[in-house]
């Protein structure tokens, strides 16, 4: 599946949207939204310059097998941010948020999503229920 995200800032807020186009995936692939905050400003700044150094010396605990990261994006007017990633089921999704809480100190919320054409395949199965 090919994604296409784009993320606006605007007087409400930060408005992340993501829509999925081209070839269906292959298998059975789960979107999953992670919002996440760190408790306070100062534990913010410590898991972002921590964070920081991981990325550059590509450490493989950012993204473990099972989960693929489509999009992040850190808001630091809110100390926090949000993911979208690709995973088989939810318990790929916590072995991934594990760690990061472990390292980072962030807390998470897990919701899972339909991009645009499951969507339309999901109302397109329950329209005899209208």
């Amino acid at each position: 599946m090919l994604w296409q995200c784009w993320i606006s800032a605007s007087e409400l807020g930060i408005v992340a949207l993501l829509c999925c186009v081209g070839a269906k995936r292959p298998g059975p692939v789960q979107l999953f939204v992670l919002n996440w905050s760190a408790p306070d400003v100062t534990g913010y700044r410590q898991a972002v310059t921590r964070f920081v150094a991981d990325l550059a010396s590509s450490d493989r605990r950012l993204e473990p097998e099972g989960v693929a990261v489509v999009a992040r994006a850190h808001f630091p007017q809110t100390r926090g941010g949000i993911t979208f990633c690709e995973a088989r089921d939810f318990s790929a999704v916590q072995a991934f948020v594990g760690p990061w809480m472990a390292r980072y100190g962030f807390t998470y919320t897990i919701d899972p999503a339909l991009c645009d054409q499951d969507m339309a395949t999901y109302l397109d199965s329950v329209k005899h229920l209208r």
